[in-house]
């Protein structure tokens, strides 16, 4: 059993273990009141549980990155939305989110600075600002800071 425990992993689970950063992690049980599309093929369902997460890239850095999942039961399996701040994808996007995920992610994590903040790569910062638009109802910016 020992032997087992002490085998080499392959580098990309050695390199997700080595990971440095931190994050706080929230589950919120969701009353049946709103319907999102799924993130596969746009399937409308009944959310009833949000995982809200934020992360920072190292032990000393702010929160710069966010991430909402929305799970619900569809017509015949269990379906899944997601929206984000750290891809150029506008369809991730937590601007593209409907109003109320975005109320609870800030009422939830108290953090309003992320909602308009991009953390992805600088390469598709251009393109991120330029699909999305802000929530005016939270703070903006100085300036779009990229993670590394």
């Amino acid at each position: 059993m020992t032997s087992l425990l002490t085998k080499t992993s392959s580098p990309a689970t050695l390199a997700a273990a080595a990971a440095t950063g931190r994050f706080r992690e929230w589950t919120v049980n969701l009353a049946p009141t709103h319907k999102v599309g799924d993130t596969a093929k746009g399937r409308p369902f009944t959310a009833d549980l949000a995982i809200i997460r934020i992360s920072a890239t190292t032990e000393d850095a702010p929160f710069t990155v966010l991430r909402v999942d929305l799970l619900g039961n569809g017509k015949k399996k269990r379906l899944s939305r997601q929206y984000r701040n750290d891809v150029a994808n506008p369809h991730f996007s937590i601007l593209a989110a409907p109003a109320w995920v975005r109320d609870l992610f800030v009422h939830v994590t108290g953090a309003p600075e992320l909602v308009n903040a991009y953390a992805g790569p600088a390469l598709g910062a251009a393109a991120y600002a330029e699909r999305t638009s802000p929530d005016v109802r939270f703070p903006a910016p100085a300036r779009q800071h990229a993670a590394a």
